[in-house]
């Protein structure tokens, strides 16, 4: 239904009160307050530079004392370490037997408050090398479950068919070299513990997972663990699994809690086990305090010198620039833009005979003075054929111009979970007990959110929840009615509980017939044994509110009303007449084009049509169908619209005239896609009127008056978007008696709906935007390039959404390619109207 519903209002009372916990409305909440757009003149960007030169330095020189605080010890081991007779086959060294135990002794030279961090560096290993960091399996380090999960962490993932625990190569290369140190003959102990992150110890690295089967195998990496303690205490371990970036490293191995003197002589036991030889590699032994900074890092405190020192000499030549050689702000002069006119845009006179102003007009000007000998026509045709010429060498113009075309060629709808629910609930007329259309089921089954609910994705706007609601609730019964899907139903449950305050929030926007199908639902679950978590209270209130709404609109019968009824059979569940039902069934066998109200119909009636269209309907779209069918053309009429309204509908001149031809053939035959659509009608009229098409006014006629459009299920429910569309259409064609009386009604309704607005859904605040442009700039009266303008800062052209029972999506109305290619065109052409004026004001006499 592309006209059933707008966001304009709702036909049903507002019923329940309850307390809401919205704030009320400010600019700041609603993020409406003035944009502050400053322009970088001379001075201000002379002070900003000369205030980040004044921050910066000092930050500089602070940073730099910080680290100069920081006292450090470095020691290399690796080639001192080993005897002098081994020193030309270190690696035959390293790898062979017997301890390789080396003394040695250092200096503090300044005095180091505890704690004195003990650390070891490598240098030349890659530890980033991406074999290396691939070879290991978190999970398993996590969890006792995955031990035998080692397919990530060859070549060491088990040994003899068993897993090894940790395995991969970064666990079997654990660093192993030892330290212990003295001083005057007193031991100075190394503290060990917590040198690991707490979140690795906590998380990444399991309680109740110890060691197995490591560095049994051969050949042997690093270091071993204590297959008694589980790899959560084992920080040796968990510090070395933390891979480093770059080749040279620090490690962490341990602090030393005592304070070390100037002077003091530390004797260093160096237990020499690892093999960095074999790689050309280094070991080094770091002891070393920390300042507020952390370690000591000089790169912090140069970046602050040089960049505040750059930023103090722009400031100063800027100065110098702005006092010496001064220029008026604003000035034309120094603008460029490149030539894209062509050969006729090249003349060796700057004089126009005709150009076209920046508003869009064309305005001919002719100059005739000293100087201006040979006259340029400059005429609109030919600017935009530059236009055209330059962009179709630009790649990204064309392959966003396809997309466009695609999206002209085929509408793409998206799948609606409450219409597939009622037509999963359709039995078979065969059996009362199977479903006739399993495959929708199978989809409802598939196709739950995480969160347990049901409908588009992104649905997480709280103007949306009812939808949402709504949408869960009917494939909550879809499965409960043929006994599947235990679990989904619970979380089905459990989001209506959570979110069981939005069903009776008065300021949420209400989906189509919500406050009848809601309740119709509810009861349907109680027949169904099924207990919707809402409340007694909260329940009993919506289906009193419901009845009482019938039954005061069967007191004042319209013919509005009795549509109304008819589209929500669902939740009606008592209209018991198929006469009444009937006269709204289409050629197609549907009820409105509505797959929900037709499942409805034939699982009362049983009616052949309904189930023709149904039918039809799943084997177009196998398992889960829209919420309105068919829709091509009201879609492809609403982007031909888009286009035009910015500017870049000749682009498209080929595929905008075969849609149109057919829809003129469509409304000849008095189709009915477009004739029974009132907002389809509408918009169907208004183009075909624009591009020449010899149109008939009559399917409009009854809407001439107001009482005409209140007769309608548009008018019944309030439908403003509706109601926009007509008033477009007679602004077409203001001559017709009849279109005058239909613009004059139609925009005291507007008017009224303006100034009583309340709705704040995103799609609300677009469709107020819309309704407030159509009003102030009506088409008879809009500067084209204005206008153009206009549409691309409100943004709300491309609004793919709409809201009928539930909300749907065109998927081939792309916001962001029609947006990107009208910018682009947009500022192509501003690029020429700019050139034109200041040729123009170079030949102008001064």
């Amino acid at each position: 239904m592309s006209s059933t519903v707008g966001g304009g209002g709702s036909a049903e009372p507002s019923g329940v009160k309850k307390t809401s916990k919205r704030p009320k409305y400010s600019k700041f909440t609603q993020q409406e307050l003035p944009a502050c757009k400053p322009i970088l003149t001379p001075r201000w960007v002379i002070l900003t530079f000369l205030v980040a030169g004044v921050v910066f330095i000092p930050l500089g020189v602070i940073c730099l004392f910080a680290s100069q605080g920081v006292v450090e010890i470095v020691y290399r081991y690796d080639t001192d370490c080993v005897p002098p007779s081994s020193r030309n086959n270190m690696v035959a060294y390293i790898q062979g037997e017997g301890d390789k135990i080396c003394n040695r002794t250092l200096t503090v030279t300044k005095p180091m408050k505890h704690p004195v961090y003990v650390y070891y560096q490598l240098e030349n290993f890659y530890q980033n090398h991406r074999r290396y960091v691939k070879s290991r399996n978190d999970a398993q380090l996590r969890s006792p479950s995955e031990e035998r999960d080692v397919k990530t962490c060859a070549p060491e993932d088990n040994v003899g068919g068993e897993p090894i625990v940790p395995c991969g190569l970064v666990a079997w290369s654990l660093f192993n070299d030892t330290y212990s140190f003295s001083r005057n003959s007193q031991q100075l102990p190394v503290n060990k513990k917590d040198i690991s992150w707490k979140s690795d110890r906590e998380h990444k690295f399991g309680k109740n997972v110890f060691p197995k089967n490591f560095q049994t195998g051969a050949p042997i990496g690093g270091g071993t663990l204590n297959i008694s303690k589980p790899l959560s205490e084992q920080e040796d371990l968990i510090v070395w699994m933390r891979t480093a970036a770059l080749p040279t490293f620090r490690k962490l191995y341990g602090k030393i809690e005592t304070d070390l003197h100037a002077g003091d002589t530390i004797t260093v036991l160096l237990q020499n086990n690892y093999n960095t030889y074999s790689f050309n590699g280094q070991k080094k032994l770091v002891l070393s305090t920390t300042s507020w900074l952390g370690g000591r890092n000089d790169f912090l405190g140069i970046a602050y010198l040089t960049v505040g020192s750059i930023c103090l000499f722009l400031a100063v030549t800027f100065a110098v620039l702005y006092l010496v050689k001064p220029r008026q702000l604003g000035d034309p002069s120094y603008l460029s833009f490149p030539d894209i006119f062509g050969s006729y845009g090249r003349q060796s006179s700057s004089c126009y005979d005709a150009v076209s102003v920046a508003s869009g007009f064309s305005m001919s000007i002719n100059l005739r003075f000293s100087g201006c000998s040979s006259p340029i026509s400059a005429t609109l045709e030919k600017r935009l054929e530059a236009v055209d010429q330059t962009r179709a060498n630009n790649v990204s113009f064309e392959q966003t111009k396809d997309k466009i075309r695609k999206m002209l060629d085929k509408v793409e709808l998206s799948v609606s979970a409450y219409d597939t629910s009622w037509v999963a609930m359709v039995p078979s007329p065969s059996s009362q007990n199977a479903p006739l259309f399993p495959q929708c089921l199978k989809w409802l089954l598939k196709n739950q959110h995480e969160d347990g609910s049901w409908g588009l994705d992104n649905h997480d706007h709280q103007s949306l929840k009812k939808d949402v609601l709504s949408s869960t609730l009917a494939s909550i019964l879809a499965l409960k009615k043929w006994g599947t899907g235990e679990r989904q139903i619970n979380k089905g449950l459990q989001f209506i509980e959570l979110n069981s305050a939005s069903v009776t929030d008065e300021t949420i926007q209400k989906p189509a017939g919500f406050d009848i199908i809601f309740p119709g639902m509810i009861e349907y679950a109680r027949d169904l044994n099924l207990a919707i978590p809402l409340g007694s209270e909260v329940v009993d209130a919506m289906i009193r509110k419901r009845d009482l709404d019938l039954k005061c609109d069967s007191e004042r019968f319209s013919k509005g009303r009795e549509a109304y009824l008819a589209y929500v059979l669902e939740g009606t569940r008592n209209l018991k007449d198929w006469d009444l039902i009937v006269k709204y069934q289409r050629k197609n066998g549907s009820l409105f084009d509505s797959p929900a109200t037709t499942a409805a119909a034939f699982t009362q009636f049983g009616n052949d049509g309904c189930l023709r269209y149904l039918c039809s309907l799943l084997q177009k779209f196998e398992a889960a169908v829209p919420t309105v069918y068919p829709f091509d053309q009201y879609a492809r009429l609403s982007l031909i619209v888009t286009l035009e309204s910015l500017g870049i509908d000749r682009d498209f001149k080929t595929e905008i005239k075969s849609i149109l031809d057919e829809t003129y053939r469509y409304w000849l035959r008095g189709d009915e896609e477009i004739c029974l659509e009132l907002a389809t009608c509408a918009l169907a009229f208004r183009l075909l009127l624009a591009h020449g098409y010899d149109v008939s006014y009559d399917p409009l006629k009854p809407f001439a008056e107001e009482s005409g459009f209140s007769d309608t299920m548009e008018g019944y429910v309030k439908n403003t978007f509706s109601v926009l569309e007509l008033f477009k259409a007679a602004q077409s064609y203001p001559h017709e008696s009849a279109l005058k009386k239909q613009c004059s009604w139609t925009k005291q309704y507007l008017e009224m709906e303006l100034s009583n607005w309340l709705k704040t859904s995103v799609r609300d605040k677009y469709l107020k935007k819309e309704v407030e442009d159509a009003l102030a700039f009506p088409s008879y009266a809009s500067l084209e390039r204005s206008d153009h303008r206009r549409k691309l800062l409100n943004g709300s052209v491309v609004e793919n959404t709409r809201v009928t029972k539930t909300l749907y999506r065109l998927h081939n109305i792309c916001s962001s390619d029609i947006l990107k290619l009208a910018v682009d065109d947009f500022n192509f052409c501003q690029s020429i109207h700019r050139e034109e004026m200041e040729r123009l004001d170079r030949c102008t006499p001064s």
